[in-house]
């Protein structure tokens, strides 16, 4: 995963309009991504062992119901994460099938109008 795939805004909206959440849980959600971000890289083959790592700091500091509220945040984020690279690669193949499409079509709508060119 890479840094730039997270953009907190469309994050806060997804949790809103996809997930459910009310304004503030998902503003705080966002909070609690925040930070999990800036301590931790997103790293794809390391995340499961980041995340333990963030959980286990916080349940020395913060009581369980707010290490709940994280790790759900987290979950939130994961999940997240997912549906965007899956959109990305979804969009890619789309493009790419309509360029393949359109080509075809371009080539028959050139032939046809050289035919009708040279009918005259």
């Amino acid at each position: 995963m890479k840094t730039n795939e997270y953009a907190e805004e469309d994050f806060c909206r997804y949790l809103v309009e996809r997930a459910g959440l009310s304004e503030q849980r998902a503003q705080w959600t966002c909070v609690w991504v925040a930070r999990f971000r800036s301590v931790f890289m997103d790293d794809p083959e390391n995340m499961e062992v980041a995340i333990e790592q963030f959980i286990t700091e916080l349940e020395k500091r913060k009581p369980e119901h707010v290490v709940n509220y994280a790790r759900e945040a987290i979950r939130h984020y994961c999940v997240y994460i997912q549906i965007s690279k899956q959109t990305v690669v979804t969009a890619k193949l789309q493009a790419t099938d309509w360029r393949n499409h359109t080509a075809g079509l371009t080539a028959k709508v050139r032939d046809v109008l050289r035919l009708k060119h040279r009918s005259y």
